[in-house]
Parts: C-alpha cells; structure tokens; sequence
C-alpha cells in the first residue's frame, strides 16, 4: 500500500513538473502578446498613427459581419512581416471583450501556473495551498468564460464542482490530520 502510495505521489510530482515547466513558456509568451495587445488598444483610443488593421467577425446564421479596427504602432512591424497581426488575430481579435479575455488568461495562467508549482515541490492535491489556487483559478475560468459561448461557459460549471470536491477533500484531509 505504501509503495503505491509513493509511487502516485512520484508520478503527481514529474507530471505537475512537466506542466508547470510548459506553463510558465506559454504565460511568458501570453503575457508580451497580450502586454502588446493592451498597449495597442491604448494606441488606438489615444488616435495616435500606425497601421490600421480591420478584424472581421462573421455572426453565426448569417446576421451579417461585425468590423472592428485596431492601430498598431509602427514600432511592432518586425522586418516585411507584422507577426503582431497574426498573433492578435489568432488572440481574437480586437475590442474590449477580448482585451478582457486576454487579461483573464494570463490570470488563468498564472493561478494554474502556481498550483502546478506546489504540486511539483511535493504538495498532496487535497494541501491548503493547491486548494486555494485552484479556487482561484476557477474564478478566472468562469469570468474568462463569460466572454465566450455557451458550451465553454458550461465546462465551467464542471470546474466549478471539481473545486467544491478539492474543498471537500480538504476537509477529510484535516479531519483524519487531526484524529492521527
């Protein structure tokens, strides 16, 4: 029983390492894209000049498209190619939902991002720490969720309850600490 109690506990801490190495490349690389994003809707509110780029949103059943125009500064354009273009584009676009979005990433990101750290130093799923970052993370779900459609909004229900299940989890874990 013991031995496979270790070897659970080895495998949680290499996957939890594995995912928190992948997570803390791509927080690094949403948090410049979606700094630059930010800056370039504070770019356009302020008028200044650069290049004008339109995101065309085609609504569902044919009601039409919605257009939405975004200034990116000069200094973003790296060589013939403006690589920021496609990175915004393929962050959704332009407009205050999506800076709303990106900035609940990043939260996302970082929250799992920390609980994935606690996890790979050891920490048993049920610990204060992961519990309380995960609750955190699911917040950040749910808001980054009521930007989008209804099907990713539902998932966060199913977060929601694994949360209350870690929370339960807890509860036990302290009960039996304290009757050991």
């Amino acid at each position: 029983m013991e031995c496979q109690r270790s070897m659970i506990k080895a495998a949680i801490k290499g996957i939890s390492t594995v995912f928190y190495i992948f997570l803390i490349l791509l927080f690094a690389l949403v948090s410049i894209l979606g700094a630059m994003q930010l800056f370039a809707h504070f770019w356009s509110l302020m008028g200044w000049s650069g290049e004008v780029v339109e995101f065309v949103q085609h609504l569902p059943h044919d009601r039409g498209t919605i257009v939405r125009s975004l200034t990116i500064p000069d200094f973003f354009r790296v060589g013939d190619t403006n690589m920021f273009h496609y990175a915004i584009r393929d962050m959704g676009g332009a407009g205050l939902r999506v800076s709303f979005r990106t900035v609940a990433n990043i939260a996302m990101l970082f929250t799992a991002m920390r609980m994935f750290r606690l996890l790979s130093k050891g920490e048993v799923p049920f610990s204060k720490g992961v519990v309380h970052w995960f609750t955190l993370f699911t917040i950040c779900y749910v808001f980054w969720s009521s930007t989008t459609n209804l099907a990713t909004a539902s998932v966060g229900i199913v977060i929601v309850a694994v949360g209350l299940i870690f929370k339960y989890g807890r509860l036990l874990q302290d009960e039996s600490d304290t009757t050991l």
